[in-house]
């Protein structure tokens, strides 16, 4: 059964000083499948995918991606597992001294296995995909945000990597852009069986391209399944979220000690 998996959080618990932000999760990541993280902010979306790269230890519990443990690799072993990663940031991190087709020749060049000619022609394919092969001689500086996140959307496909991870993609960017995200999203994990994790919160795109979804919120799984399952769903606090609902479970306050312990009154 675990051969249909790319990747597993099991039993994961981390956090940073004594906050908590996972709390014995336990994430299966299938293969060939989009599978989203959603929840309110701060909850630990992202630091799931940084779990998932090695970005960050788990405290307890295990993560496996490829069939390897990622807590048992060393430094030059993860950066070679790294390899068959892409990763779109949710701060969209560009080269800024170089331009928009160097960014994105960057990750091929690295390897040193291909001709420039051939790197040529895989950057041109990938910037005509996000639609800014017009804009590949442009400066970082001089681009709009939702650009940039295109930019690293070009940059995080260059190398066609079998597990494809995207935080918040649809930030910043108008409709018809989401629109067309949401299809290029749904085209590379059809057209090349590439396995995605997608961390948004963006429900309509989201629940439109999602095979699996996981609601995450306090350190734990609230809720999971298919988008038609959580929209069938009358658990309050996955009805509250998916609706938007001002009123119910989830609340805005980051967690704090007492107001008045705080003025020491």
């Amino acid at each position: 059964m675990e051969d249909e998996y790319l990747a597993q959080l099991k039993n994961i618990t981390f956090g940073y000083n004594e906050k908590l932000i996972c709390n014995s999760i336990n994430i299966n990541i299938k293969k060939g499948q989009i599978t989203a993280i959603m929840g309110p902010s701060g909850c630990g979306k992202t630091t799931v995918l940084h779990l998932i790269t090695g970005f960050n230890k788990t405290n307890e519990g295990s993560v496996i991606v490829f069939d390897q443990k990622i807590e048992q690799l060393n430094r030059d072993q993860l950066f070679q597992l790294r390899h068959n990663m892409g990763m779109l940031f949710q701060s969209a991190v560009l080269f800024l001294d170089l331009n928009v087709f160097d960014n994105i020749a960057f990750p091929l060049r690295e390897l040193n296995l291909l001709p420039e000619s051939i790197i040529d022609d895989i950057v041109l394919m990938k910037l005509e995909a996000v639609g800014l092969r017009g804009a590949k001689d442009f400066a970082i500086q001089n681009l709009s945000g939702g650009m940039k996140r295109r930019v690293a959307l070009a940059q995080a496909i260059a190398r066609d990597p079998a597990l494809l991870l995207l935080d918040e993609p649809f930030a910043g960017q108008d409709p018809v852009t989401t629109g067309v995200l949401t299809h290029l999203i749904k085209l590379i994990n059809k057209t090349l069986q590439t396995t995605i994790v997608l961390v948004s919160h963006t429900i309509q795109n989201t629940f439109e391209i999602a095979n699996y979804i996981y609601l995450i919120s306090e350190g734990k799984i609230m809720g999971e399944g298919s988008p038609q399952e959580l929209i069938n769903s009358r658990d309050p606090w996955v009805e509250q979220f998916i609706k938007g609902l001002p009123d119910g479970p989830i609340h805005l306050r980051y967690p704090a000690i007492a107001f008045a312990q705080e003025l020491n009154v």
